[in-house]
């Protein structure tokens, strides 16, 4: 009885220090800005945000996976249907890409982070035009962000990259050009200035290795979609 009544005060202890450190993540504000960005605007209220932290438990790992894996293993495991729909999906990835710059120093790559939500969203709206628009190029917007913070987490801070470092960038970069402008060859998009436009302000601002493989890496998102002739 003793050791069943010491196993049960241990589990009990452990339980209620569990619930002290997630009552921790609360807020006091009354107002709680995910995003101020004047593209994808998201705040919540005290209540819902303390709602929010409480459940989900993944903002707060030590181990963050990319977001995609994050948001396939919310809805594998869901327990509640706030970020199930598609306008839900783009609200976690906002949440996602605000938990995980809590995590580390993120000012310090703000101007990386800036070039990279640029040299994005410029790839969506690429794409975009070639599949003559969508919802999902919409949804797209929003979940940039959290692409963004991943790539930016994975490289900089955990350092996880695979990057050989006596590669050509110029030389790589050559490359991602021509495959870029046998897109812009094919009989649909041939005459398109816009996308010609577009793409030249891709590779112009493209200026490293960083840059060129994340860029790369996000475009092939999309490839599927342009059957080449």
């Amino acid at each position: 009885m003793f050791i069943a009544f010491g196993c049960l005060n241990k589990s009990n202890t452990k339980g209620a220090e569990l619930l002290n450190s997630k009552e921790s993540r609360k807020t006091q504000l009354d107002t709680v800005y995910i995003s101020k960005d004047p593209l994808v605007e998201l705040y919540y209220l005290k209540d819902e945000y303390n709602e929010i932290v409480m459940e989900r438990d993944e903002f707060f790992s030590d181990d963050f996976k990319d977001p995609d894996l994050t948001y396939k293993n919310y809805i594998n495991g869901n327990t509640d249907n706030k970020f199930t729909s598609q306008f839900g999906a783009d609200a976690y990835y906002q949440c996602y890409a605000y938990f995980l710059k809590k995590k580390y120093n993120s000012e310090a790559y703000k101007a990386e982070r800036n070039k990279l939500v640029e040299l994005y969203h410029s790839v969506n709206k690429a794409y975009s035009i070639m599949e003559k628009g969508g919802s999902s190029f919409a949804h797209n917007i929003p979940r940039i962000y959290a692409y963004v913070e991943w790539d930016i987490y994975n490289y900089f801070v955990i350092n996880n990259t695979d990057e050989n470092n006596t590669s050509d960038f110029q030389t790589e970069k050559n490359l991602y050009i021509d495959s870029n402008t046998k897109i812009l060859e094919l009989k649909e998009f041939k005459n398109n200035e816009t996308l010609k436009l577009l793409f030249d302000s891709i590779h112009q601002k493209i200026e490293n290795q960083y840059e060129l493989k994340h860029v790369m890496q996000f475009q092939d998102r999309f490839d599927q979609l342009i059957t080449q002739q």
